[in-house]
């Protein structure tokens, strides 16, 4: 884990809180003319694909995660989920719809 500037955050950027994994969706800084300047950031729980929306001043600490990220093909949805398959381990993965959280991935054309 790295700590950040609460305004260094961007969309994807993945977030550590009280141990809880979390994507941030947007982020958005305001400056108003008087006061203090905050960072509005509306995120989604990995865990369970609850939304949540903080609100930090930007210069507060945030932990920013690092992620591995890798490519895998998209195989086919069912009761359980969305199958995926990492294509050169053939690793498999299941990722229920909540966690999704977004429209669904393409099919390939039968």
């Amino acid at each position: 884990m790295v700590k950040v500037i609460a305004s260094s955050l961007r969309k994807g950027n993945v977030v550590d809180m009280d141990g809880r994994l979390y994507v941030v969706l947007s982020a958005e800084t305001f400056r108003p003319g008087k006061g203090t300047p905050t960072t509005s950031v509306d995120m989604r729980r990995i865990s369970d694909g609850v939304k949540v929306s903080e609100r930090w001043k930007t210069t507060d600490q945030v932990e920013k995660a690092t992620v591995d990220e890798r490519a895998y093909d998209f195989l086919y949805e069912d009761g359980e989920g969305f199958h995926f398959m990492e294509p050169e381990t053939y690793e498999q993965v299941v990722v229920t719809e909540d966690v999704m959280g977004g429209p669904r991935p393409p099919t390939s054309p039968r």
